[in-house]
C-alpha cells in the first residue's frame, strides 16, 4: 500500500466518523506548507530532539505544533518579522512540563523557562514569546490580564497570536485520540479549515516514526469493556499493517490501557484512532 492510497482511506475514515465540513485534503496542506515563502524559518528553529522530555508533551508534539503555527499564521498574514516570534512560542510551549500529567501551571513554568535560556529572541519579542507561552494553558478569558503582566501594550494583535498558539496547539490532540479535539473550541477559522489534514498528519509522522525508532513491543486492541487480549505488532511496514496471533496481554500492558481508557495518567505511550488503540511499550 502506497502512501496516498493510506492517505485516502484515512479521510474516507475521518469523514465516515465527522461528516465532510469543508476541511481541505491532507495534500493540499502538506503543499502549503512545503512551498510557503517563510518555510525557511521553521527550518531554522527547528529543535534539538533532546531538548525535550519523552511522551505526548515532547519532540513531535513540538514540531508539529511549530508547523500548525506557520499555517495559521500565513493565514492570518503574520509577517516574516512576527512569525519567528510565534514560531519560537510553539516550540517551547511546553518546555515547564515535568511530565505528560495534567499541569494547571505549565505555561507559566514554561514562560519563565524562556525568559532564562531562550536565545532566539530579546527585548519585547522575548516578551512576547513569553506571553504566548503562558498564555497557551490559561483560559481565554485570562489573556489579557497576562499579557498586561508581561508588560505589553493593549494591543489586540497579541491577542490574536495567542489563539493562533492555542490551536496550533489543539490540532495536535490526535495524538491523544482519536476524539480528543473538539473543533467547537478552536478559535480561528484557519485551523477549523485543517482538523482533517492534522487528523491524516498525525498518522503520517507516527508511522514515520516508528519506521525510525522500531519500539521493543508494539501492541494494539479494540476499545471495548472486555480488554483481555491485545495483538503483537510485528510488521514494520510504513502503513502501520500489524499481523500475528491474538496473545493474553501482560498485566502491565493491559493496565496501561484500562488506564488509558478512564483518562488517568500512564507510563506507557497510547495512540490510536477510531476504535483502534496501540499502546507502546
Amino acid at each position: 500500500m502506497d502512501w496516498k492510497t493510506r492517505e485516502n482511506e484515512l479521510e474516507e475514515y475521518y469523514e465516515q466518523i465527522f461528516g465532510a465540513n469543508g476541511e481541505i485534503p491532507f495534500s493540499d496542506f502538506l503543499v502549503t506548507i512545503r512551498q510557503h515563502g517563510q518555510i525557511h524559518l521553521l527550518e531554522d528553529l527547528i529543535p534539538p530532539e533532546d531538548l525535550f522530555m519523552p511522551g505526548v508533551h515532547g519532540y513531535l508534539h513540538a514540531v508539529k505544533v511549530m508547523i500548525y503555527t506557520l499555517y495559521i499564521g500565513n493565514y492570518y498574514h503574520v509577517s516574516e518579522k512576527e512569525m519567528p516570534i510565534l514560531l519560537v512560542a510553539a516550540k517551547y510551549h511546553d518546555i515547564g512540563r515535568k511530565d505528560d500529567s495534567d499541569d494547571f501551571s505549565h505555561g507559566y513554568d514554561s514562560a519563565r523557562w524562556i525568559e532564562k535560556n531562550a536565545s532566539e529572541m530579546s527585548g519585547t519579542d522575548k516578551r512576547i514569546v513569553c506571553f504566548l507561552a503562558e498564555a497557551h494553558s490559561c483560559p481565554d478569558e485570562m489573556m489579557e490580564t497576562v499579557r498586561d503582566m508581561w508588560g505589553l501594550q493593549a494591543d489586540s494583535r497579541y491577542l490574536l497570536f495567542a489563539k493562533i498558539i492555542k490551536d496550533a496547539d489543539a490540532l495536535d490532540r490526535y495524538r491523544l485520540h482519536m476524539r480528543a479535539l473538539n473543533p467547537g473550541f478552536l478559535r480561528t477559522e484557519a485551523a477549523v479549515k485543517i482538523i482533517k489534514a492534522a487528523f491524516v498528519f498525525h498518522q503520517y509522522v507516527l508511522m514515520q516514526w516508528l519506521m525510525k525508532n522500531k519500539p521493543m513491543y508494539l501492541f494494539h486492541t479494540t476499545f471495548s469493556e472486555n480488554l483481555t487480549c491485545l495483538e503483537p505488532f510485528e510488521n514494520w511496514d510504513m502503513y502501520g499493517e500489524y499481523r500475528n496471533k491474538w496473545v493474553f496481554a501482560s498485566e502491565r500492558v493491559q493496565n496501561a490501557v484500562l488506564f488509558f481508557l478512564h483518562g488517568e495518567q500512564m507510563m506507557l505511550y497510547c495512540f490510536g484512532y477510531g476504535k483502534e488503540l496501540y499502546v507502546l511499550v
